[in-house]
């Protein structure tokens, strides 16, 4: 009967595994030592409850069985705790101080997902090779991302079997669509033609996982989609290991997958990947990231402080299902997010920190007593006045202009319709402006209009003012000049 049951664990976890990456089936990976002590302790405890007269000798190796299982446990959540690991967690977020005034933040989103789906659903349903698409096909929103092609900030989503039955007729994915993430008025692109023969919902060895999952060595691995400069798709690998006990996953390998032709590449470090293909945007797990700033924000004065004393802990701002702003400073891609306290009733930021999406070296520059992004939208919110019942600000992002720091938002309809953008300074909730995009919104810093007809009252901050009058003079001497 042992054998028996043996077998069947045996079978569960290589299913599970199979499914889940590596967590498993990798003694690497706490998944895999969760699983086998779970698996100790029902191997004893079966014969309780299948036999009809169980003995005393079954008594004490149910006992031990269970010990042994909670044991091997325990030890596991020992291993990869904060308390055991609190330097080295606190340490993995190489930071750089930098002064705000040497930033510039741009690539700044206005379309949210919701509205790059909505928009990207549109453009499917026509046909190829005399197939309807939207019959067989659709669109995967989990693999699309965000990312910078050709100096353009877009969104991709891979086009995706809708059911099993589909994936054995049609054998191949027709393309993938763009939608602009910077302009909601332009048209998404549907990019037919570059068929793809691996993809998330394919099956046997044209399934992306389980390509990923055996190419990497039966590794947990991150998977996203991105294109090239050229347009030719692929599924972005990030081989995710610990490097602290069982804690603190990072990428140590990248599998570069080509969605034509199923071939993989496979590189020994992100640096290398990089260095091959400049072009790829996201060579760091977005989930890890935010850990290492979570553990940054907290474990400056070691684990203890955590729990007595709770001094000098900040965490990542947190707005609507948390996520890192994808954006580019000073040229390169990162994942930007603020740090407040953990003060619940504080919504004011301390610092703003922006992690490289490729290497994962990160820079940390002073916000002190900047609103974060609840704050903004409350204050964009505000400002619509009217209209705020039919709109709402969404989707908050960085601007830096004139060394001063601003939180930018799309303003959208209840059904995602996009309406126009709203800035405003961080420092004070009263200052903010409303324009089509945030070019011109920003165009307006210094500047405030509230009127709409010709009896315009036009509201001027003092340094703006006193420099107008400034040019105003420079004006009315050369005129003079000119008439003399």
């Amino acid at each position: 009967m042992k054998k028996y049951i043996a077998a069947i664990i045996l079978v569960l976890v290589a299913l599970l595994g199979l499914n889940n990456s590596g967590f498993f089936l990798n003694p690497e990976y706490p998944g895999f030592w969760a699983l086998l002590s779970a698996g100790v302790i029902v191997f004893f405890m079966l014969p309780l409850f299948i036999n009809n007269r169980v003995t005393d000798k079954q008594k004490k190796s149910a006992i031990i069985g269970i010990a042994a299982g909670i044991i091997m446990f325990s030890g596991v959540l020992l291993l990869k705790s904060e308390f055991l690991n609190d330097t080295a967690l606190y340490n993995s977020l190489k930071i750089e101080k930098k002064d705000i005034k040497d930033l510039n933040i741009s690539k700044q989103r206005v379309v949210t997902r919701q509205m790059a789906l909505k928009l990207a659903n549109k453009v499917i349903g026509g046909k190829y090779k005399g197939v309807q698409i939207s019959s067989q096909y659709e669109i995967n929103r989990d693999m699309g991302s965000v990312q910078i092609v050709n100096d353009k900030l877009v969104w991709v989503f891979p086009l995706d079997f809708s059911s099993f039955v589909k994936y054995l007729k049609q054998g191949v994915t027709p393309g993938y669509v763009v939608v602009s993430a910077t302009d909601p008025m332009s048209q998404p692109n549907l990019v037919l033609g570059k068929e793809m023969s691996v993809s998330k919902n394919a099956y046997g060895m044209h399934s992306v996982d389980r390509i990923m999952f055996l190419k990497s060595g039966l590794k947990d691995v991150e998977t996203h989609f991105e294109i090239n400069e050229e347009g030719n798709p692929f599924f972005i690998g990030l081989v995710q290991e610990p490097k602290n006990g069982f804690t603190n996953l990072d990428t140590t390998k990248v599998i570069l997958l080509n969605a034509t032709n199923g071939e993989a590449e496979i590189f020994a470090s992100k640096e290398e990947a990089e260095k091959t293909h400049p072009w790829i945007d996201r060579l760091i797990s977005e989930v890890h990231t935010e850990e290492r700033i979570t553990w940054y924000g907290s474990l400056s004065q070691g684990w203890g402080n955590t729990i007595i004393g709770g001094e000098n802990i900040n965490k990542p701002t947190s707005y609507k299902g948390r996520e890192l702003w994808f954006v580019e400073i000073n040229g390169q891609p990162v994942f930007f997010t603020g740090m407040t306290s953990t003060n619940s009733k504080d919504s004011s930021l301390v610092s703003g920190i922006a992690v490289n999406t490729k290497n994962g070296s990160a820079i940390e520059f002073d916000l002190s007593g900047a609103m974060d992004e609840s704050g903004a939208v409350a204050a964009l919110d505000s400002g619509l006045g009217a209209d705020a019942q039919k709109w709402e600000p969404v989707l908050p992002q960085p601007f830096v202009k004139d060394g001063k720091f601003y939180w930018g938002s799309p303003i959208v309809s209840s059904s995602n319709i996009f309406q126009k953008v709203g800035i405003v300074n961080a420092y004070q909730q009263g200052e903010v402006y409303y324009a089509k995009s945030y070019d011109k919104a920003l165009s307006k810093v210094g500047f405030k209009s509230q009127s709409v007809d010709s009896k315009e009252t036009i509201e001027i901050n003092k340094e703006a003012y006193l420099k107008l009058l400034q040019k105003i003079d420079e004006l009315n001497e050369l005129k003079r000049q000119l008439l003399e």
